[in-house]
């Protein structure tokens, strides 16, 4: 396992089955949710909350375009 990943145990996989009905309650009332440390959000959840996100990756990418810093937020949410 690399050192970014996170384990993937019961409770881990039982947080995100809980969390994400909620992301989609608040998107539904046209709301956005707050971006813990936690990955939980579908990368659908996340565009749909937050579409700015699009273009600070864009701008991420246009200062650091061989994506020297990354981290598990960029890699789920901010890659094309």
């Amino acid at each position: 396992m690399e050192e970014t990943e996170q384990p993937c145990t019961r409770a881990a996989i039982a947080a995100v089955s809980t969390t994400r009905p909620h992301k989609a309650a608040a998107l539904q009332e046209g709301g956005t949710y707050y971006l813990p440390y936690r990955l939980h959000a579908s990368p659908e959840q996340f565009a749909r909350a937050y579409p700015q996100g699009r273009e600070f990756f864009a701008r991420k990418r246009a200062y650091d375009p061989d994506e020297l810093f990354q981290n598990e937020f960029y890699r789920t949410y901010g890659r094309p």
